[in-house]
């Protein structure tokens, strides 16, 4: 055998597996990821009506690897707000607060991968309404006010440009339960 023969099957042979390696770490990045765990805010069973008010459960379940504070009203509870088909700016819109006024005490911690049950009675309830309440993640606002230290000096030396936006991405979320129509339950 030549020796161009012998460079030639090496080179050959070192392209398939540098292309073979190129391939089988594209396939470990692009594997199907599975989906986020979320925080689910659910209605147990079916809400019941009584002259004009509205007994409804609510299930708030942490879905996440991390531990989130629940916003409470002023009684110690969850804060629950009321929210029909109000939209401002794409958001929905709460119209009225179903349990007391937000207080936010810091004193409900939802565990990773616990929930919460709580009733609430709803007088007057719209035909077709849902129930919205506020987690936060602590960590998530810690750990990103930190990392805008940097930039908000940066930006008062004027080095950057400051930029307008609506949230960081430590803002609070708002779990939404689904629809529930007063109309179709049996009273």
């Amino acid at each position: 055998m030549t020796r161009t023969f012998l460079r030639r099957s090496l080179f050959i042979a070192a392209g398939t597996g540098l292309l073979l390696y190129i391939w089988f770490a594209w396939c470990l990045a692009h594997e199907p990821q599975p989906a986020p765990r979320t925080i689910d805010l659910l209605i147990l069973g079916r809400p019941q009506l009584t002259n004009g008010a509205m007994l409804v459960s609510v299930v708030l379940s942490n879905g996440t690897s991390r531990s989130l504070n629940v916003v409470d009203d002023t009684a110690g509870n969850p804060f629950l707000g009321l929210v029909t088909t109000n939209y401002f700016a794409g958001y929905l819109v709460p119209d009225r607060d179903v349990s007391g006024p937000c207080a936010n005490m810091m004193r409900i911690n939802l565990a990773a991968g616990a929930s919460l049950t709580n009733t609430v009675w709803i007088t007057n309830p719209p035909p077709r309404f849902r129930l919205r309440t506020m987690v936060r993640d602590m960590h998530a606002e810690f750990s990103w006010g930190i990392r805008q230290i940097p930039r908000s000096l940066a930006v008062r030396a004027g080095l950057l440009r400051q930029r307008q936006f609506l949230g960081s991405p430590a803002s609070p979320t708002s779990p939404t339960s689904p629809w529930i129509e007063s109309g179709v339950y049996p009273q």
